[in-house]
């Protein structure tokens, strides 16, 4: 039997040969989402996924409960678990994609898949600042409590060691017993060391956690290219707000040169993007030194949308803002942008995306779920920001809940008191 697993891993390794394909940022962003669940329908097939790709991390670590920022080395035993349906009771580790309602591809350590990860394979040629951004979500609401955690690693080229982002560490991704809401943003700056290069690597890793680990899932994924070359146009605040089949945009920039105008973009499924109308400069010979705010509104009934702006110089230059996404699904749309700086003092910023003018209600707990602030704020529409005292609040681990009062939506999200 040994030297059938021997073969076995060999052809999981061609497979990972043939279907890294690294993602060229020059082109647009990149992003994965995995409400198309044709893309994952065999075990341990990547290949209708280009640029990502699942390893079991056989061997990585000797022990339970290992920091999975402290674990470097590569392993090539490419994993994934396809059409699971419940995480509750899936106890096989590694990589796994989960037909829920709300699909995603997931970690899980075990015995055997001692620090599963998930490779992005990026192209930044051309590309100077590189952002990654993903949804950690608790996706197990067994009765398993783990303190799963998760890190945030790169490499220039395709091989060696990681390096490790601290910025991207999630100490525990998971809340439990029987509890399976919570929802942890990341959004990091790779380091300088990623840009202009033809490959790089960034992980999403976890490990064999002590007890019974439990599935975190890795969903919304995006990477974005901050900027190419130097810009005629510097952009800044794209908001995307549905009212029916009406789509409201909203953008400012902040200084103008030779610039034509905007076109404005839209794909329902993150990549096949196509133009539904352009905006000229608000300046008539397309310069500025001075803030133009920007308003769009076209319709379009398609339940979700990612939209993006292709600003275009008077010389037909042109160049992508990043993107983001709209949809039909108030919950969807309510969402907490960041929360920063991490770790806080006594106060925090706070950042959310508001789809409806109304009542919304700021509750933090500490980790057994038990009330330490009840705050109600009355919040317009559109993305808004504050900062919360919390100067009264015991240091660690927070969960920090912004509620729809009049929809019963809500977001999550762990934060840190030092």
């Amino acid at each position: 039997m040994r030297s059938v697993m021997f073969l076995l891993t060999l052809i999981f390794v061609s497979d990972a040969v043939n279907a890294q394909t690294y993602h060229a940022l020059q082109n647009g962003n990149f992003l994965q989402r995995w409400t198309d669940t044709n893309l994952i329908t065999v075990n341990h097939n990547w290949a209708n996924v280009p640029a990502v790709m699942g390893f079991r991390g056989d061997n990585l670590v000797t022990v339970t409960g290992v920091d999975p920022q402290t674990v470097l080395a590569d392993q090539t035993t490419v994993h994934v678990l396809a059409n699971q349906t419940s995480p509750d009771f899936l106890s096989s580790g590694g990589v796994a994609e989960f037909h829920l309602s709300n699909p995603s591809v997931a970690l899980q350590g075990s015995g055997t898949a001692d620090a599963p990860f998930v490779v992005l394979y990026l192209n930044t040629t051309g590309i100077n600042g590189v952002r990654v951004k993903y949804n950690l979500r608790d996706l197990d609401g067994s009765a398993n409590n783990s303190v799963q955690a998760v890190a945030l690693q790169y490499r220039s080229g395709n091989s060696g060691n990681f390096t490790n982002l601290p910025a991207g560490f999630v100490p525990d991704a998971t809340t439990g017993p029987s509890i399976a809401t919570l929802v942890t943003p990341v959004n990091v700056l790779l380091p300088p060391d990623c840009n202009n290069r033809p490959q790089v690597q960034v992980r999403i890793i976890t490990c064999n956690a002590n007890g019974t680990d439990e599935w975190v899932g890795v969903d919304d994924i995006e990477v974005l290219a901050e900027s190419q070359i130097p810009l005629p146009v510097g952009l800044s605040g794209l908001q995307a707000v549905r009212d029916g089949d009406s789509i409201r945009l909203k953008w400012q920039a902040y200084s103008e040169q030779h610039n034509s105008g905007f076109g404005i973009e839209y794909a329902t499924d993150g990549s096949h993007f196509q133009a539904t109308g352009f905006l000229p400069s608000l300046s008539p010979d397309g310069n500025s030194v001075t803030p133009l705010q920007y308003n769009y509104t076209f319709r379009n009934d398609a339940p979700l949308l990612f939209i993006r702006l292709k600003q275009t110089d008077q010389d037909g230059h042109s160049v992508y803002s990043g993107v983001v996404k709209v949809s039909a699904d108030v919950a969807d749309q309510f969402r907490i942008i960041k929360v920063f700086p991490v770790p806080f003092i006594n106060t925090m910023n706070v950042s959310v995306m508001i789809p409806h003018k109304g009542s919304y209600r700021l509750t933090v707990m500490d980790i057994s779920g038990k009330q330490m602030l009840v705050k109600d704020h009355y919040f317009d529409q559109g993305v808004q920001e504050w900062q919360e005292d919390l100067s009264g609040l015991p240091k660690g681990i927070l969960l920090l809940l912004i509620a729809d009062k009049e929809r019963s939506v809500q977001q999550t999200m762990r934060i840190m008191k030092e």
